[in-house]
């Protein structure tokens, strides 16, 4: 009755397969981070400075996560060509920078992978040439910050000190909403 190739030890296996795949892809939207979902407000006293973490542009070269930031409020995503939330973000990205304009550094830094890696995610030709993408080699600023979900978007003021982490995929909206506290318009 319950044997060949539909027996309940094949139905098991699916059914033990489709639980770890959804358990899988909530991990990776944040939802089982210990904190809330979402935004991470830095209170008064957790104020840092951004890491400083030696990043590789496009053509190799080293330089300093501080120095691309250049005094001004600045949203940092950390991605990565695996994670297809991250790819998603990337649009919103470009249109807050196109929004702000001047007023706004973008930065997205590549979570340690190969430039092959980087180059066919196609995070370069979507996000355009106003949007810095850089790789962090070592991936340190995401161990740094305590980045648990994937995308992770830090919003910094002016003066390089970490306003806001958010962990998880952002509304544009709500992207939006945060860069305009950060800028003070």
């Amino acid at each position: 009755m319950y044997g060949g190739a539909y027996g309940p030890k094949r139905w098991i296996f699916v059914g033990g397969v489709i639980i770890i795949a959804g358990v899988v892809v909530l991990w990776r939207a944040g939802v089982f981070s210990s904190l809330p979902a979402g935004s991470r407000e830095v209170s008064a006293l957790d104020v840092r400075s951004l890491p400083s973490v030696v990043v590789q542009n496009e053509a190799g070269g080293s330089l300093s996560l501080a120095d691309v930031i250049v005094g001004k409020p600045a949203v940092v995503a950390l991605w990565a060509s695996w994670c297809p939330f991250c790819k998603d973000e990337f649009p919103k990205l470009k249109a807050m920078k196109e929004e702000f304009g001047d007023a706004l550094v973008v930065v997205a830094v590549n979570r340690g992978e190969s430039p092959e890696a980087v180059a066919e995610s196609g995070a370069v030709s979507v996000l355009g040439a106003n949007i810095a993408v850089v790789r962090d080699v070592d991936d340190a600023l995401y161990a740094a910050v305590g980045g648990f979900s994937m995308p992770e978007i830090i919003f910094v003021d002016k003066d390089g000190k970490i306003r806001e982490q958010w962990r998880g995929p952002i509304h544009e909206e709500e992207l939006s909403r945060h860069i305009v506290e950060l800028i003070g318009y």
